[in-house]
């Protein structure tokens, strides 16, 4: 059960990153929608 939790986290942190820098490409209007 640890394990699967720990998988977890690590896939929400990677999620979050990943929405964090298309958020920063947005604000700089690399990215357009």
């Amino acid at each position: 059960m640890q394990e699967y939790k720990k998988k977890l986290i690590e896939q929400k942190q990677k999620l979050k990153e990943l929405f964090e820098s298309c958020l920063n490409k947005a604000m700089k209007g690399e990215l357009v929608t």
